[in-house]
């Protein structure tokens, strides 16, 4: 049985998680194996999209965005907002 990869989205209010921004994304790409960089430029397209964007269920553009990965996931993230036309401030890995 195949499965569909997913990928989280938490949103934090004051030190907490708003379980009302809570979102969970099954990744539409066809793919035959796991591959972090489509699915991360998938997730980030899908949640900044200017539908989204509008839609007052997802909440307004975070102050910061927090990636799971190294160089190669921020640098696929960096690219994806770059593409969405979004500005951003990126601290690099350490």
């Amino acid at each position: 049985m195949a499965t569909l990869p997913l990928r989280r989205w938490w949103s934090l209010l004051t030190e907490k998680a708003d379980k009302r921004q809570y979102r969970r994304f099954k990744i539409r790409a066809e793919l035959d194996e796991a591959n972090d960089f489509v699915s991360m430029t998938e997730v980030l397209g899908r949640r900044y999209s200017p539908e989204r964007m509008a839609d007052e269920r997802f909440g307004s553009r975070p102050d910061l965005l927090v990636v799971d990965g190294g160089k190669p996931q921020l640098t696929a993230a960096i690219n994806q907002l770059n593409e969405l036309g979004l500005r951003h401030s990126c601290l690099r890995p350490c």
